[in-house]
């Protein structure tokens, strides 16, 4: 489509500048001859006709150019990489598995990796554009979030082609859709999604400062809300200015790069721009393993110990169908961080094979779950309980729990945590049943929750203990008392509480805030009225902490719903109190 665009550009900057003969052949008339073959740029003679002019660069691999055609080269040799034998998995561990209940038929002639079966498979063994059956495009040149410096094309021969056994994906310094670059971004979204499994890449990454090639996953239905709430896997991504250095990365709404907050470990690979290597990702519930050639380097897991201060999802929103990407981006926020080499007009990213294997998980399972163990509060408020337990043991994995509050269903939880609302009676009685992919059911386990007691304005409030927020992340902090704080605060986040009042008088709120140059602002509402407000100047550090009043308002004997917004800065808040002033 671009050259076709390119071709209507230059045939319109001819007839403006120029002329064309009888049968619209572009030329530039000199003003003598009265049968011009002068073409005008992008154009050569060709039996007194002007022809587009073909260059190498629009030949496919394996041809060459030879009079303004492009044809097969008979002594193209396809470029060499080096070999590697690829992981040997009956030597990694790996348990022998015979079932091939699941196996794709396109897969056949991939065994099984351990319990592992081929269910997506693709070789590259064709020639031309990927298999529109598998891949499809995301297009454009809106920079994708990073200020990326290329318009990513579809289905355009340029850009991504097979040959030789590989895809490749070429980036190409090409002015097109507003961009100086294109390249192009497969994506197997509703042609191929997964719920757990185990990918794998053979992949050679290019060369070069700028060059930001990666292989990933995204939600498909982005069920838990935009970018990051429903989650990204990073299983390779690569930056050219740092050369040899893989980088396996998870973002949800709680830990993503936005915030510095993200999860994942960067290792050094040898020759990563010269040999192929295996990147590859294990997803099972609340795990992700990152491997490359067969080694694991990295395990993340969801840990409720680490998040309670979050709901579940929002720390590990991995429990949905998500697709993969292939892309090579240039430039951007990261690729581009030190600079990008203006010189290269072409990198390749080449990929020999991507294989997506599942567990049987249901056809493998034949006993029933360990009850639950260690069930436990590890954050309440006046509004709700954060309930945690530990893993059970299965002959194979727990796939949900059954969450039950006064044998009432309350959820089926796929994490070992679940949020407790505050009922109507004094106490509350939590029962969780694990349950396996097969149906089978551990016996339960209960826990009594007595409610939680209001606290009151003369009681030292710790920021994190909201009943609701918005924007909010928490963080270890270094103020005396130790625990955590509430950090990166901008202008329209807040933080609401409950608290009762026990005396009538007049008010300020002490807060304890620290702010590394911005300072802050924020409003105090009572029941969503403003009665106070406080603006702080910077206190030299993050974690350097002052202690900061707001202005005086009047409080009444009762309970209420108390919201601390920010209104501007850049701040963090570790805990407050209401002091009273008469």
């Amino acid at each position: 489509m671009k050259k076709l665009i390119s071709l209507l550009l230059a045939v319109l900057f001819v007839f403006t500048l120029s002329a064309c003969d009888d049968v619209g052949n572009p030329f530039v008339d000199d003003g003598n001859d009265p049968n011009p073959v002068s073409c005008a740029p992008g154009y050569i003679e060709d039996d007194g006709v002007c022809v587009e002019e073909v260059t190498q660069s629009d030949c496919a691999a394996g041809d060459m150019l030879v009079n303004n055609e492009c044809i097969v080269d008979p002594d193209y040799v396809a470029p060499e990489f080096t070999e590697l034998p690829g992981p040997d998995y009956n030597d990694l561990g790996y348990d022998d598995y015979e079932g091939r209940d699941i196996v794709n038929s396109d897969c056949s002639d991939l065994d099984n990796i351990g319990e592992w079966q081929p269910v997506w498979c693709e070789e590259f063994e064709y020639v031309g554009l990927p298999d529109s059956t598998k891949w499809a495009y995301d297009t454009g040149g809106h920079g994708w979030g990073n200020n990326e410096l290329q318009y990513y094309t579809g289905s355009d021969i340029d850009n991504a082609y097979v040959a030789d056994g590989f895809l490749t994906i070429e980036a190409m310094k090409e002015k097109f859709g507003g961009k100086d670059y294109t390249s192009a971004r497969l994506i197997t979204k509703n042609k191929a999604e997964w719920l757990y499994g185990k990918v794998q890449v053979r992949a050679n990454v290019p060369t070069g400062k700028g060059t930001w090639p990666a292989i990933w996953m995204l939600p498909t239905d982005w069920e838990y809300g935009n970018w990051p709430d429903s989650g990204e896997i990073d299983i390779m991504e690569y930056v050219g200015y740092d050369k040899n250095k893989l980088h396996s990365t998870i973002h949800t709404g709680a830990f993503n790069h936005s915030i510095g907050t993200q999860v994942g470990k960067s290792i050094t690979v040898q020759n990563m721009e010269t040999e192929f290597h295996v990147y590859e990702m294990e997803w099972e519930p609340n795990v992700i393993r990152f491997y490359v050639d067969g080694d694991l380097f990295y395990t993340v897991s969801y840990d409720p110990d680490d998040s309670s201060n979050v709901a579940p999802w929002k720390a590990w929103s991995f429990d949905k169908d998500f697709h993969l990407i292939i892309n090579l981006a240039f430039g951007g926020n990261w690729g581009g961080a030190m600079g990008v080499d203006e010189s290269l007009d072409h990198m390749e990213f080449q990929v020999d094979y991507v294989r997506v294997y599942q567990k049987d998980y249901a056809g493998m399972d034949t006993q029933n779950p360990d009850p639950v163990s260690n069930i436990r509060v590890l954050n309440q408020n006046p509004s709700q309980s954060f309930v945690a337990w530990d893993v059970p043991n299965d002959d194979v994995m727990v796939q949900h729990y059954e969450v039950y509050i006064n044998d009432v269903l309350h959820e089926n939880a796929t994490h070992n945590a679940s949020i407790i609302p505050a009922g109507l009676t004094e106490t509350q009685v939590v029962k969780v049943i694990p349950v396996d992919f097969a149906g089978n059911k551990g016996l339960p386990e209960t826990l009594t929750i007595d409610a939680p007691t209001t606290p009151t304005v003369g009681d030292r409030v710790q920021a994190e203990m909201y009943i609701t927020m918005s924007g909010i992340q928490t963080e270890t902090t270094t103020d005396a008392g130790g625990g955590q704080n509430v950090g990166w605060i901008d202008s329209g986040d807040y933080m609401t509480y409950i608290l009762e009042v026990t005396e009538t008088g007049q008010y300020q709120i002490k807060a304890r805030v620290s702010s590394e140059a911005l300072g802050g602002e924020f409003s105090v509402l009572q029941d969503n009225t403003e009665i106070a407000s406080a603006t702080f100047t910077a206190t030299g550090g993050w974690q350097i902490w002052q202690d900061k009043y707001s202005s005086v308002f009047n409080l009444s004997v009762g309970t209420y719903e108390f919201k601390i917004k920010s209104e501007g800065g850049s701040w963090n808040f570790n805990y407050f109190e209401f002091v009273k002033v008469n």
